[in-house]
């Protein structure tokens, strides 16, 4: 990187500052002396101790300068030294400029001063305290060996960091502004490092070690510095020898000729934007595999199999995508897209984003978290004509739909996409967040018969119908159809349970297990992350794991794992959610993952302000992942051990007063059928939900009253049969906003059934009555579901429930009431 452009990212406000020792140089202390660094420090405070040597540990001379004098001499020399009364003009200028963020290892207030001086707000932070209490965070300057204003006996040994640049290092690495940091790194055009020492600063190639792009590192050491530091820099990234006066000189100068750009120049992180590399690929029968097997989808072979089909056998089209770009074309806004796990959401989006590309929209989706997240969002609503939004697991995401919803024009077109599972539950949110009008919903469970003809002919086409390779057409299609449910998901587990496929897949992930414990581990979460529906990148990865290993250049370019895990740069991809469900099914690694899941629950939990790791933990204590993830209706000796890890997590900060966590918790109990146990739990969220007024008891209503009608199925009596059913039934009948056209107590109600065939002959007539009557309200219920839902989102258990009450009714219809 050129200095030019190096000091037109500083005059535009895309940059990071980092100082460190050599910062201060210039500057005047009250003493009238300039402050002194880490090594003459030392050097003090050993001789005024009466010690002629100096090994360089600070550390060791504050302990003996402490027995020697007292804290409070230590406190009032380092007061002395660092409270800054005086800057240079080069300071003035360096602390003028637009800093996205500050960082400094010094303890002095020079920065704070400088910026005092300009007029400007400059906050000090040390690394203890709470990253989220500060929300304009350009204001921040992140002290991180502490800060002098700050400095009392208590803090001298907790928040003033008087060590080595490893200790510092790893004190920076445990703090929760590490994660803030290395944003910053990805985000900013440029990190200045001015004044930095690599030996009494920060160890820097911890911090930076999963950071790929080193070009926009730059640092600026003093005039005739030593070749030695300078070599040892370049390593690192782009070095130059102005000091401090030099480089405030080349900025002044470049103000006077340099206009800043407006905001189309602005570089997204959050979204990508959808586009096609142009070049015309050649499709091989591996890519076909890969695709299906490993989901590793290619934009290019996407786009050429759409434009020419016949040539390019890669790509199913689903028939929506049609229906999709019809609704954008006349004007529609709002887009829902479902489907379960593995059915093709993504590849629906994908060919789904080609089709509108080729129409002249642009097209970014959403990928993740930073800090410049909303201002992209205020950018794309308000700079970009023919503009598309797609958010991915959308559920996750409300805070993003809501700054959409604010800026949003009526140009601008949102996509969302869930699991429908999910979407069954939140989508009456989404519609109060930003779909208030009408919107298009497509669910992509069901393959059309056009679809399962073209998608039969693509696996004969390749050879992957293995042993059923000689059958007729009509049989291969009712493999799809018939077996499989017309269900894509269904299809390709079909296909990999093939024992030639399975076996291959699960020798890969023993061997990696036999091969490299660390390893596993990874590949393990990494798989998880998949199926719990969270991201993980490499610097996530090294954090929950504890594990500098894989940072090593032999996990990430290791073949093995490749056949499962996509890296690209530092971010991390799970080749196919299919593949992840299916080799996290397989028995043999239970146990295994189940401590792991534990330890990156525990690991997270000390971070619970940032936002994407709430999610990950949210999703970790999702029962319906885990029943999924470890097949529990089948392998129901594994109950026990997803109990354990409620258990094992119950205390954490982010479960202990979480009506969530203890709504899952008691779901679990639930399935195994420890009602008593359950019936505390489940007093327990309704205990913490009333005291969250965020935090609405629909959902812990609907779980209880099953609890309630399943244990008196099995435990009860006749003498309490009628009041447990009445107490359930007033919880599932409600009428309110939050329940209106919901499945979910329909669902419930299918227990009426039971409940019938166990009580219902020893009931008195007046109870028999109220039972009828009960049954009644529910079929009401069903119909005005069936009334207000479109048919192709009837939820399945409404029908499971219409047929058991038309049973009791039918039966009982000569009930005079």
């Amino acid at each position: 990187m050129e200095i030019n452009e190096i000091l037109e990212s500083i005059i535009t406000g895309n940059s990071t500052l980092f100082t460190g020792s050599g910062f201060s140089y210039g500057t005047t202390n009250i003493l009238g002396k300039s402050p002194i660094t880490a090594v003459p420090l030392t050097e003090k405070l050993y001789k005024d101790a009466g010690i002629d040597e100096n090994d360089n540990d600070l550390k060791n001379a504050s302990h003996f300068y402490i027995d020697t004098f007292s804290e409070y001499d230590l406190i009032k020399l380092l007061r002395e030294n660092y409270t800054i009364t005086k800057v240079t003009d080069s300071h003035l200028t360096i602390a003028d400029l637009p800093w996205k963020r500050i960082y400094t290892t010094n303890y002095d207030n020079a920065l704070e001063l400088a910026s005092h001086q300009n007029n400007k707000l400059l906050t000090p932070i040390i690394l203890s305290e709470r990253i989220d209490q500060y929300k304009d965070k350009r204001t921040l300057c992140v002290h991180l060996n502490g800060y002098i204003d700050r400095l009392t006996p208590n803090s001298l040994y907790k928040d003033f960091k008087l060590t080595d640049a490893s200790y510092l290092t790893t004190d920076f690495l445990i703090s929760s502004w590490i994660d803030l940091f290395r944003s910053d790194i990805e985000t900013s055009k440029v990190v200045l490092f001015i004044g930095f020492s690599l030996i009494s600063d920060l160890d820097l190639s911890r911090i930076i070690s999963t950071h790929s792009k080193r070009d926009n590192l730059v640092f600026i050491v003093k005039p005739n510095e030593s070749q030695l530091l300078i070599k040892r820099l370049k390593k690192y990234g782009t070095v130059f020898d102005l000091g401090i006066d030099g480089l405030a000189e080349a900025i002044k100068q470049k103000q006077l000729t340099f206009e800043k750009p407006d905001d189309k120049e602005m570089i997204l992180q959050s979204f990508t934007l959808s586009n096609v590399s142009g070049n015309s690929p050649k499709l091989k029968d591996k890519d076909i595999f890969d695709l299906l097997f490993k989901g590793d989808s290619n934009t290019d072979l996407i786009h050429y199999s759409l434009v020419n089909p016949d040539q390019y056998r890669y790509y199913i089209k689903r028939e929506q995508i049609e229906d999709v770009v019809d609704y954008i074309k006349k004007g529609g806004k709002n887009i829902l897209i479902h489907s379960d796990l593995g059915n093709g959401k993504t590849l629906f989006l994908e060919g789904l984003m080609d089709q509108l590309k080729n129409l002249d929209y642009r097209v970014y989706k959403f990928n993740k978290y930073y800090d410049t997240t909303f201002d992209e969002i205020e950018y794309l609503c308000t700079k970009v004509h023919r503009c598309i939004l797609i958010i991915e697991k959308y559920s996750d995401h409300f805070d993003l739909l809501r700054k959409i919803a604010l800026f949003r024009t009526s140009d601008i077109t949102i996509i969302v996409s869930d699991r429908s599972i999910i979407n069954d539950t939140v989508y009456l949110t989404l519609e109060k967040v930003i779909f208030e009008e009408s919107y298009l919903i497509k669910d992509l469970n069901k393959l059309s018969l056009i679809e399962v003809t073209n998608l039969m002919q693509m696996i004969s086409h390749y050879g992957l119908w293995g042993n059923y390779s000689s059958q007729k057409d009509d049989v291969k299609r009712k493999i799809i159809t018939d077996d499989c449910k017309s269900s894509f998901r269904l299809f390709l587990l079909h296909l990999l349970a093939s024992p030639d496929i399975k076996e291959r897949f699960n020798k890969l992930l023993r061997f990696i297990k036999d091969a490299n414990e660390s390893f596993f581990d990874a590949t393990l979460l990494i798989l998880a992350s998949n199926v719990f529906e969270f991201h993980l990148d490499l610097n996530k990865l090294i954090y929950i794991l504890d594990d500098e290993l894989i940072n090593n250049p032999s996990f990430y370019s290791n073949d093995q794992l490749k056949e499962v895990l996509n890296f690209h740069e530092s971010k991390i991809y799970v080749r196919s959610s299919i593949l992840a469900q299916s080799l996290l099914s397989q028995p043999q690694f239970h146990h295994s993952l189940i401590i792991l899941l534990i330890k990156v629950f525990r690991k997270l939990d000390n971070r619970t302000f940032d936002k994407n790791n709430y999610q990950i933990l949210k999703s970790l204590v999702s029962f319906s992942r885990l029943q999924s993830i470890f097949n529990l209706k089948e392998n129901s000796h594994f109950k026990a051990v997803v109990l354990n890890f409620y258990e094992e997590i119950k205390d954490t900060k982010f479960a202990s007063k979480n009506p969530f966590f203890w709504l899952q918790y008691a779901i679990a109990r639930l399935s195994s059928r420890d009602y008593p146990i359950a019936d505390k739990y489940f007093q327990t969220a309704y205990s913490f939900a009333r005291a969250n007024d965020e935090f609405d008891t629909f959902h812990i209503d609907n779980h209880f009253a099953r609890h309630i009608l399943e244990n008196e199925i099995y435990n009860g009596s006749d003498d309490t049969a009628m009041e447990q059913f009445i107490k359930a039934h007033n919880m599932l009948s409600v009428k309110t906003s939050v329940n209106e056209n919901r499945h979910y107590p329909i669902r419930v109600a299918t227990n009426y059934g039971r409940f019938y065939d166990r009580y219902y002959k020893n009931f008195s007539l007046q109870n028999k009555k109220v039972f009828i009557i009960s049954c009644r309200e529910i079929m009401l219920k069903i119909i005005e579901y069936k009334t207000s839902v479109d048919y192709e989102r009837w939820n399945k258990s409404v029908m499971v429930c219409e047929s058991e009450l038309n049973r009791i009714l039918d039966k009982e219809g000569d009930f005079k009431i």
